[in-house]
């Protein structure tokens, strides 16, 4: 049975792959950091606007331009 950080990290990862894959990147700080912001944020959070997720979309995209130059 989940927990109910379990349940919130799970929930995100649904949301699309680019959030799979930067949940998956997050060390044990970082995810239980993100946990916490939903749990207590609740509805105002959006894990699309957060700064850690924008600079991973961000470093994806440049190592994806360096690869192909």
């Amino acid at each position: 049975m989940e927990n109910s950080n379990e349940k919130i990290i799970n929930e995100l990862k649904a949301t699309n792959n680019n959030v799979k894959d930067y949940i998956e990147s997050l060390n044990s700080i970082e995810t239980k950091a993100l946990t916490i912001a939903v749990r207590e944020l609740e509805s105002s959070f959006s894990i699309e606007k957060s700064i850690g997720f924008i600079n991973y979309q961000k470093n994806l995209f440049n190592a994806i331009k360096h690869k192909n130059n």
